[in-house]
C-alpha cells in the first residue's frame, strides 16, 4: 500500500512539475502519462483477485510500457547548456525533467515487477518472465520509431496499419531495439532485483 501511495504522490509531483515549468522536452508529457498508466495496469493486475481482470490488466500494461521508453529518446532533444541550467528558471525546468525521468524509469521496473508478482511467480522464474517482455516492449518501440507508423492507425484503417508493420519491419534497427532490451534488463538487475 506504501508503493502506491508513494508512487502516485511522486506521479503528481511529476506532472504538475512539467507542468507548471513548461519543460520544453518533446513527448514528455505523453511519455509521462503512459508510464502513469503502465504502472496503474500494474497495480490493478497486483491488487486484483479476479484472473479476467488480471488479464485485461496484464495486456494494458503492455501497451503502455512501450511508450516508457521514449524518455531515452527524450535526452537527444535537451536545451540546456552548463551555464544555462544555473539561471534560476532553466534550473527549476531541468529539475522538473530530472524528476519525470527518475518518475518513467522507476514506475516501468515497478509495473513489471508489480506484473510478475501479480501471478506468484517465483524468483527462479522472475527473469525468465521479463524478458520476454523486454523484448517485445524493445521490438514495439523501434517499430513504431523507424516509420510513420501510430497506434491510432490501427482504428482507423487496420489493412494500412499492418501494411505500414511490414514497411517498418523492412526498417528496423536491430542495434536500437538491442541496446533498448539490454537497458532495461541492467535496470532490472541493478534496481529490481532482492
Amino acid at each position: 500500500m506504501q508503493k502506491l501511495i508513494c508512487s502516485h504522490l511522486f506521479a503528481i509531483v511529476s506532472i504538475l512539475g512539467i507542468w507548471y515549468y513548461h519543460v520544453k522536452i518533446d513527448h514528455l508529457m505523453v511519455i509521462l502519462l503512459a508510464s502513469v498508466l503502465s504502472l496503474e495496469m500494474g497495480f490493478i493486475a497486483y491488487y486484483s483477485r479476479n484472473i479476467f481482470i488480471r488479464l485485461l490488466a496484464s495486456l494494458g500494461l503492455l501497451f503502455f510500457y512501450p511508450q516508457s521508453l521514449g524518455i531515452f529518446l527524450s535526452l537527444v532533444s535537451l536545451e540546456w547548456s552548463t551555464k544555462d541550467i544555473w539561471q534560476s528558471n532553466h534550473f527549476m525546468q531541468y529539475m522538473a525533467y530530472l524528476l519525470a525521468i527518475l518518475f518513467i524509469i522507476s514506475s516501468a521496473l515497478l509495473s513489471l515487477k508489480l506484473l510478475v508478482n501479480a501471478y506468484d511467480i517465483s524468483k527462479r522464474y522472475q527473469l525468465a518472465t521479463v524478458i520476454p517482455v523486454m523484448l517485445f516492449s524493445s521490438f514495439a518501440f523501434c517499430l513504431e520509431k523507424s516509420g510513420s507508423l501510430g497506434l491510432e492507425g490501427i482504428i482507423l484503417n487496420p489493412s494500412a496499419f499492418f501494411n505500414g508493420i511490414q514497411t517498418n519491419m523492412a526498417n528496423l534497427d536491430f542495434k536500437a531495439l538491442s541496446c533498448l532490451f539490454l537497458v532495461q534488463l541492467l535496470l532490472w538487475g541493478i534496481l529490481m532485483e532482492d
